[in-house]
């Protein structure tokens, strides 16, 4: 004992003067300094206290190191210099300094190897004194430090330490333990964390206890020395922490040491006995917790009898004190309450007196930590385990009032702790013990004082939800109140009620408190629910806690077999206050919660006391006020009817939770008789009540019929089926109220009808069966809500449910449905209804009904029409259907199908395009669909489409081909159709009629088919059959030939087919290796030729007359393709020679005769010329060419033409160009041209002919044969539009032809359909035409007429568009087109004043109308302002303004609509102009452009290039008209605003909603709008941006404008688009111009630099004296934003010239829609005109108009003041009259 204490005697040092006097270092540190670490820490705080510095600690440390023996302690002489630096750190009073250094030791520890520290060997000396030294630090830190952070920071490193040193800590132990131990506890979790993870780690579980056995007398010594620190004294740098800091130390540090001692009984657990006796003993010795004898019989007790007692003296108690904080006191407590658990009770007996009057009086404390500590522990340990404890307060004065405040205020801020342990502490306050209880002298109550007591103790915990935090442990407070109410029902009021010495009156009072304690929750619950509806998260508690804990109370005392009386008394409260509240919604609530009672419901408790006597009891009660109710209705009060809906919940309840109520009593035939009632009052008071009270009615009277057939499913009733027949048949029911007795699970889909429909079943099948034929399947206004009664019925019986119905019965329910259906036709809404009602039907067999309904159901899918919703339901009714039997395998219904698809389709083909498109493309789905539900689709597909004589009428009709199409290659179906052109021969004549596909004349009406099919030719069937060829198998290919041959006969279309085949055979094209080529051998291919050909060859060499017929086309075309391989023949060398000698002799006769015989002989001539040509051929040459070319061939035979445009054409080639010039001398070529280019205008020549006659323009365009180019130009364009015109025309009648809908079906328009029949190579002929324009540019002029290419422009075929818009742009680019309506000052004014006089009169006009407006009828006003409205387009007339292309201006004002059909077409649907629209103008992806769409932007493109070309070269070039030109459409694009903004709108659509990356993914800086692939998504991006750059180029003002003005969402979409393409663009074009500007002015007296990393330009302008510096600054969003510009200031100028000429730029360029290089041009030129003498207008202030670069010419008659035109015809428009701005006289007096 004296060694220990020795051990820690205190060593006192004094401080000096500079610092408190009297005031001493810390006990802790002196403890945790001195005595841990003996010399070492001395000289550190003698050192200190001599306010030594840290080098001469080090001094004396090593000085005092020689002196004394290395003990494992440690010291210092041996750290190294950047150790002791970080030691020094950890001396310094900022927390981040200490932190680091912390952190460098932590990292340096880290970096040692393990091997230094284990070695035992090995000199260790630095590491070891550094452990002892970081120890030192440690302790103190821990201790002292008021920084969280940095107590983390220490026990971070000393985990490194324990890592490293485990082994070497072992000599510290003792001395370091308590700090640490008591560091478990710290406020901080984190550092509280550190400390256990540390002790974990150093220790393995097993040693921890040996750890506090080694070291717990040093820990309790510490501890005692601890607690009796103050505040002052807590920690060696008091005097450097402020008071609130020193109050936390000293908190942080008693608190810890209280909590360590508490939990250090835990240690102790597994010690022997009298181990455990020892540490009790040594707590007790070392914290003065023995007591002293004392004499307390002093004179001033006068009380000689007390004589020598024990009293309590320990300091322990005084932490209890309010002097105290809530966390000491709270710590304290939990420590008190392990000392009353764990110490010997004589020696706590002693401090009873003293102890309990202070934990007692802290119930009423306000602290949560308090609170929390003393109900979880201090409050039962102390009552339960010394009951003697509340003797020592006086128990109503003292502690219920602050109990009862404490319970108010939910244990202030300790819920959660409070209603947990609420429980515990009834069980040990004396004053709840109702019988056998012992009184003290201090603490006396009687039994009705604790009943009360009981009450107020219930009602006062609940009064603690009105306190607003504890709303929030809603459900912990309502547990805790029914378990304490159960607690003391059973263990306080039931021993009560089962003593027989008890008196009834004690019985009944204590019985009628508890009325108090059942209903004041339950009233609050369903009255005043809504004061919580505020928060919103107890919403749920706060609705359901209250009723479910109450009914786990009666479950709990059921369960305790409580006594009967005690059970039914807290039933009675109960229904009291349900009773009192009947028509609250939380009653039902409340009752409902009762049926989830989980005991056993079939005991008296709950069947007899619960559902009885309160559910069915309350139930029956609501049934008999409903009577009440509905006797008393009347219109006044039927909206105050609430008992149907309260009635409905109470009996939805029990059949929800299937709760069985056989041998109860539930008043049904009342309720019956309640809704007999209601229908009678409905009856009387239909007449006279309101829309809205009938409403009202009709939902009371819904409600009622519920609440009855719920009923009939909990009980049966007498005379069940006339109550049922009455409801079915008479009572006025809506037919949905009907359904309710029929399908009552429909409305109340969770619940389980089965003893309903038992009932139903054995009382009422024939009348209900009856009832579902004759009112509900033939009731069609209401089948689409009768059928799922239908199908749920039949369901309930296929899946063998309980059901009204029988098996038998679904067959005649089947044959009621075949019946309706049968009669309906295009109803398909009404159609899919009976269907749904027959879904579980479909799948049943065995009965011809069931057959029979499936067959109609096919048969309606074919004949309705899709697309709708309705339809869609009926598909997939049949694809279930036909799933459900394949798998069943039962193949009848499948090949019904099969076959009834297969006439269908023979009954299309029949037709011919007299079948409706729409009706043809539903079909194809239909089909579509039922063969992918195949799995054999080969099969299947070969049985309904692939038949030859489905294609044998493919000339005229071809929506085979498109089945075929829309199947195999749109991936309809997932089938490689190449698999049928193998080795098998069945599929000839398919790979035939494919191939012909490009010639088929009923395919030019649809291109995109056409397209599909010819890529599919190319890419999928020839090189199948090369392929074939190549493995040997030419049978096929010849085969083909064969079929096609024989075709050809009768079909045209298959000469070019075959012909296209057979070059194919010869030359399969470039990528086929050479040396592979002709695929066929020669043999084969004189097969070919001579099988078709003998009889030609026969009869030519013979001199028979050939006609031309489809047998000699096939002859000429393989003749001309097989010459090569055939020309060894002898009869080949014959036709030649003998069509030699023909041409010959035709020639030396004087007319060349061109009939058919020269055709005959040149044709033949011309396909062996290049073979067998001599010197005789020249002599034919020089003669022939002269006379064709000057020939006259009016009325000749298109085929004579033809040949004849051939033979020109392979001269050409044979001999070329320069040798062909010497022919034609003696001829006029292009008169030969233009005589073939008239002729065709009159539509003498097929598509074929011009094909030829437009290859040889194109060959010749470009030579001396064309003298006049431009006339040819002009008559192709010429060609070019009327060929697009009538191909516009016959699209446009096919498009109504097609998609026709009447209500007759095949009707057809009246129209001839040869007017909307495609040519054969009619659309070809359009696209060589298109190549032919493109030959073009390089030969154009000035002269080139717009006009026309507006109109090709507009013609909406794309090649023709492209070619269009090329010669615009290379019209624009080098030339400024003519002006070609002249005009001069007298025209201007004149003009003026004529449009000035209209303007006057149409403002007379208005005024007019709006005085008769009230006089006019509607149809009279509408047409008046129609008149105004046309006259005001009169105004656009002007002279200037007719130089724009009105074909231009069409388009633009214009644009594409998806919906411009004609009046009469407007019925069609959307579905069908689409589908019309893919077949004959192509399909377009989403986001790409049709060619309509594509034209218009062309269009506007056209227009902008010629603007922004226009501009500039007549700015250089000094042209007044063209700029007026360019004003004039200014003008009007402001005055019309809606056409532009439709082009800006329009552009929106093709722009994807990007931010990012646009410059780089659509880089529009090669592209061309020529090139647009209109399927290319990225390209249309392009497109729309490269429209939307020259649209802001040439109308940035207008451009500014729309987008400040538009909606956001729009904005936000083309806003990137502007920033990072457009506007880059548009500087590198004005930097371009300025370029060329430059270029051109030379060295005048302009200047330009620009300087582009800056976006600046500057114009210096030097003339004369006059010279300045215009410096304009190009933002990055120009043009939405403005540039800025600054003149710089010189001689010779005024401030009011410089401002106005800043104006007059910012004008051209802010409103003007003036590029940059335009605005400087106007500045050179208005100082310029200004220089001259030039008077500015009046109106703007400049010289030079800065629209149409005008001058001031237009003069006042009166005061003679000139104005720009411009400006004085806004002015007259702005104020509405002709008056002179300046002098007000009439301007034209």
């Amino acid at each position: 004992m004296d060694s220990e204490q020795k051990d820690f005697k205190a060593v006192k040092v004094q401080l000096k003067s500079s610092q408190k006097q009297g005031e001493q270092l810390s006990r802790s540190m002196l403890y945790s300094g001195i005595n841990i670490f003996g010399q070492l820490s001395q000289l550190y705080l003698q050192n200190k206290e001599a306010g030594g510095a840290y080098a001469s600690f080090q001094a004396q440390v090593q000085t005092q190191s020689s002196k004394s023996d290395d003990s494992g302690s440690g010291s210092m002489m041996h750290l190294s210099q950047d150790i002791i630096q970080i030691f020094k750190r950890l001396q310094k009073k900022d927390s981040t300094t200490k932190i680091k250094a912390l952190q460098e030791l932590e990292k340096y520890i880290e970096e040692i190897d393990n091997s230094q520290f284990s070695n035992q060997d090995q000199d260790s000396d630095e590491l070891q004194n550094l452990l002892t030294f970081f120890l030192y630090h440690f302790c103190r830190i821990i201790m002292n430090e008021p920084d969280k952070k940095v107590r983390e920071s220490a026990h971070q490193a000393f985990a490194q330490f324990i890592k490293k040193a485990k082994k070497r800590i072992g000599p510290h132990l003792k001395k370091i333990f308590s700090i640490w131990y008591c560091s478990f506890f710290d406020v901080s979790q984190e550092v509280a964390s550190l400390a256990r993870r540390n002790f974990e780690l150093a220790f393995p579980e097993n040693k921890r206890e040996q750890v506090f056995k080694i070291a717990y007398k040093n820990f309790l010594h510490f501890a005692n020395e601890q607690l009796k620190q103050s505040e002052d004294q807590i920690s060696d740098s008091a005097y450097d922490l402020s008071k609130a800091q020193r109050e936390d130390v000293f908190d942080r540090v008693t608190s810890s040491v209280l909590l360590s001692l508490a939990s250090s009984f835990g240690f102790i657990k597994t010690w022997s006995e009298e181990e455990q006796q020892h540490f009790k003993k040594k707590l007790i010795d070392i914290l003065d917790l023995n007591v002293e004898i004392k004499d307390v019989s002093t004179e001033q007790t006068k009380d000689k009898k007390l004589g020598k007692q024990k009293i309590s003296q320990s300091y322990l108690w005084n932490f209890l004190q309010g002097a105290y904080r809530g966390r000491v006191r709270s710590s304290c407590l939990q420590f008190i309450s392990n000392l009353l658990l764990n110490l010997p009770n004589d020696v706590v007996q002693h401090h009873i007196n003293q102890l309990s009057p202070l934990v007692y009086k802290l119930v009423g404390e306000d602290n949560s930590s308090l609170q929390t500590t003393l109900w979880r522990d201090a409050l039962f340990t102390l009552g339960k385990n010394y009951p003697q404890s509340w003797e020592t307060i006086n128990i109503k004065k003292d502690f219920i009032p602050k109990l009862y405040n404490s319970l108010k205020n939910s244990a202030y801020g300790a819920p959660s702790a409070l209603y947990e342990n609420f429980i515990k502490f009834t069980s040990i306050f004396p004053f709840y013990h109702l019988v056998d209880y012992t009184e003290d002298k201090t603490n006396k109550a009687s039994f009705k004082e604790r009943c009360n007591l009981v009450r107020e103790a219930f009602t006062t915990l609940y009064q603690g939800l009105k306190n607003d935090e504890s709303v929030a442990f809603h459900q912990d407070l309502t547990k805790s109140y029914y378990e304490t109410l159960s607690f003391i029902l059973w263990k306080r009021v039931q021993p009560l009620i089962q003593k027989d010495s008890a008196s009834k009156e004690d019985k009944e009072f204590c019985l009628d408190q508890l009325k108090k304690c059942i209903q004041v929750p339950i009233e609050d619950y369903i009255g005043n629910f809504e004061k919580f509806r505020a928060k919103q998260q107890n919403e749920r508690n706060i609705r359901f806690t209250i009723p479910q804990q109450f009914t786990k109370m009666l479950q709990d005392i059921s369960e305790r077999n409580i006594d009967p009386i005690i059970f039914d008394c807290v039933l009675s409260h109960l229904y009291e206050t349900l009773n009192l509240n009947k028509d609250k919604l939380n009653t039902v609530r409340f009752l409902g919660q009762l049926l989830n009672f989980k005991g056993d419901k079939n005991n008296d408790y709950f069947r007899i006391k619960i559902l009885q006597n309160i559910y069915l009891r309350f139930l029956d009660q609501v049934i008999v006020d409903q009577k009440s109710s509905i006797d008393s209705l009347s219109k006044d009060n039927i909206q105050q009817q609430k008992s149907n809906q309260i009635l409905l919940r109470l009996i939805y309840k029990l059949n929800k939770k299937n709760i069985s109520i056989e041998g109860l009593k539930l008043n049904t035939q009342t309720l019956q008789d309640n809704l007999n009632n209601l229908i009678k009052k409905e009856t009387l008071a239909s007449k006279v009540l309101s829309q809205e009270n009938k409403t009202m009615l009709q939902q009371l009277k819904d409600n009622l019929v519920k609440c009855v057939v719920l009923s009939l499913n909990l009980i049966a009733t007498p005379q069940l089926k006339d109550f049922i027949d009455q409801n079915l048949t008479q009572n006025s029911y809506s037919q949905t109220t009907r359904n309710l007795f029929l399908l009552p699970q429909q409305e109340f889909k969770k619940l389980d009808f089965g003893k309903y429909f038992t009932t139903l079943k054995q009382d009422c099948h024939d009348m209900i069966l009856s009832y579902l034929q004759s009112q509900i399947i033939q009731d069609r206004e209401n089948i689409i809500t009768n059928s799922s009664v239908i199908s749920q019925v039949v369901k309930r019986v296929i899946d063998g449910q309980v059901s009204y119905l029988l098996s038998e019965d679904l067959s005649t329910i089947s044959k009621s449905l075949v019946a309706m259906i049968s009669q309906l036709k295009n109803e398909t809404q009404l159609i899919q209804a009976y269907y749904s009602a027959a879904d579980g039907l479909l799948s049943l067999v065995g009965d011809e009904s069931y057959q029979n309904l499936r067959e109609i159901l096919f048969d309606k899918l074919i004949i309705l029409r899709s697309g709708s919703q309705s339809y869609n339901q009926l598909w997939s009714i049949f694809e279930n259907v036909l799933r459900n039997f394949n798998s069943k395998k039962e193949m009848n219904y499948f090949n019904y199908c099969q076959l009834k698809l297969k006439k269908e389709l023979k009954n299309i083909i029949q037709q011919n395009s007299n079948y409706q498109f729409e009706t043809f493309n539903r079909f194809t789905n239909i089909v579509k669909s039922f063969v992918q539900m195949c799995s054999d689709k080969q099969t299947i597909i070969e049985e309904i489409l692939l038949i030859e004589d489905n294609f044998s009428n493919l000339e005229n009709n071809s929506l085979p081909m498109k089945m075929f199409r829309d199947l195999f290659l749109s991936g309809g179906i997932g089938f490689d159709v190449t698999r049928l052109f193998t080795s098998d021969l069945k599929y000839v004549w398919l790979a035939s009629e494919l191939l012909n596909a490009k010639y088929l004349p009923s395919l030019g009406n649809f291109l995109q088919l056409k397209k599909q099919l010819l890529i599919f030719v190319d890419t999928e069937l020839i090189p199948t059959l090369i392929n074939q060829v190549q493995s040997g198998n030419q049978n096929f290919v010849l085969q083909m030939c064969d079929y096609m041959n024989k075709k050809a006969s009768t079909n045209a279309d298959f000469i070019y087919s075959l012909e296209f085949l057979v070059q194919k055979m010869v030359d399969p094209g470039e990528d086929f290796p050479e040396s592979e080529k002709p695929l066929l051998k020669v043999d084969e291919f004189k097969q070919i030729f001579y099988q078709s050909s003998n009889q030609i060859l026969d009869a030519y060499l013979s001199g028979e007359t050939i006609e031309s017929n489809n047998q000699y086309q096939i002859f000429l075309k393989l003749l001309k393709v097989l010459a090569y391989f055939i020309t060894d023949d002898t009869q080949i060398q014959k036709i030649f020679t003998k069509a030699q000698s023909n041409l010959k002799q035709g020639l030396t006769s004087g007319t060349l005769e061109l009939n058919h015989d020269f055709s005959v002989n040149l044709e033949i001539y011309i396909s062996l010329l290049e073979y067998f040509k001599t010197s005789q051929d020249d002599e034919i040459m020089a003669q022939l060419i002269p006379k064709l070319q000057n020939n006259t061939y009016q009325g000749t035979a298109y085929y004579i033409v033809t040949a004849i445009l051939k033979y020109i054409s392979s001269i050409l080639n044979l001999i070329g160009l320069s040798e062909f010039l010497k022919l034609e001398s003696k001829s006029d070529f292009q008169s030969f041209v233009s005589q073939m280019i008239e002729i065709q205008r009159e539509k003498q020549f097929e598509a074929i002919t011009y094909i030829n006659l437009l290859s040889l323009i194109r060959k010749t365009i470009g030579s001396d044969l064309i003298k006049d180019k431009q006339l040819l130009i002009d008559q192709v364009i010429e060609i070019s539009n009327s060929q697009s015109e009538a191909f516009q025309e016959k699209i446009q009648t096919l498009e109504k032809r097609l998609g026709q809908q009447g209500d007759e079906e095949g009707k057809q328009l009246e129209e001839d359909e040869s007017n909307s029949q495609i040519e054969s190579f009619e659309y070809e002929m359009l696209q060589e035409l298109a190549e032919t324009l493109l030959a073009f540019p390089s030969y154009i002029n000035a002269h080139l007429n717009e006009d026309k290419l507006f109109l090709l422009i507009g013609s909406g075929i794309e090649s023709i568009q492209k070619a269009a818009f090329v010669l615009l742009k290379q019209l624009y680019e080098n030339f400024i087109p003519q002006i070609k309506h002249q005009f001069d000052e007298d025209d201007v004014i004149k003009q003026l004043k004529l449009e000035q006089d209209e303007i006057d009169r149409i403002n007379f006009q208005k005024e007019l109308l709006e005085e008769k407006t009230d006089a006019l009828n509607q149809e009279e006003e509408e047409e008046k302002k129609r008149d105004i409205q046309a006259k005001q387009e009169k105004q656009k007339n002007k002279l200037a303004f007719k130089n724009i292309s009105s074909k231009l201006i069409e388009l633009i004002e214009n644009p594409p609509n998806i919906n411009a059909y004609d009046e009469e077409q407007k019925h069609l649907v959307a579905s069908s102009i689409t589908s019309i629209s893919s077949m004959i103008f192509g399909d377009y992806k989403e986001g790409c452009m049709n060619s309509k769409i594509f034209g218009y932007f062309l269009a506007w493109n056209a227009l902008l290039i010629k603007i922004e070309n226009g501009r500039i070269k007549s700015q250089l070039m000094q042209i007044q008209d063209y700029p007026i030109v360019m004003g004039a459409l200014n003008e009007y694009f402001e005055d019309n605003y809606e056409i532009y903004q439709m082009l800006l709108v329009s552009l929106i659509a093709y722009l994807p909603d990007y931010k990012k990356g646009l410059q780089e993914t659509y880089n529009i800086s090669t592209f061309e709008p020529e090139y647009c692939d209109l399927t290319d998504l990225k390209q249309n991006v392009q497109y729309s941006v490269y429209t939307l750059i020259n649209f802001m180029k040439s109308f940035p003002s207008l451009a500014r404008k729309y987008y400040q003005e538009c909606e956001k969402q729009l904005l936000d979409i083309v806003l990137p688009y502007i920033k990072q393409i457009v506007s880059p663009a548009i500087l590198d074009n004005e930097i371009k111009k300025i370029e060329v500007a430059q270029t051109q002015l030379g060295s005048s007296e302009l200047s330009f630099a620009l300087y582009k990393s800056t976006k600046e330009i500057t114009a210096t302008y030097s003339k004369n004296e006059i010279q300045m510096n215009l410096r304009i600054k190009i933002p990055n969003e120009y043009p939405l934003k403005l540039v800025e510009v600054d003149v710089s200031k010189q001689i010779k100028i005024s401030e009011k010239q410089m401002r106005k000429w800043i104006l007059s730029i910012r004008k051209i360029l802010q409103f003007q829609n003036g590029d940059i290089i335009s605005a400087v041009l106007l500045w050179k030129n208005n100082i310029d005109k200004e220089i001259e003498g030039v008077e500015d207008c009046y109106i703007c202030y400049c010289v030079v108009h800065e629209g149409d670069q005008s001058l001031p010419r237009m003069p006042c008659k009166t005061c003679k003041n000139k104005f720009h035109v411009a400006c004085i015809r806004k002015w007259f428009r702005s104020s509405n009259k002709s008056n002179c701005p300046i002098c007000q006289n009439y301007f034209f007096a």
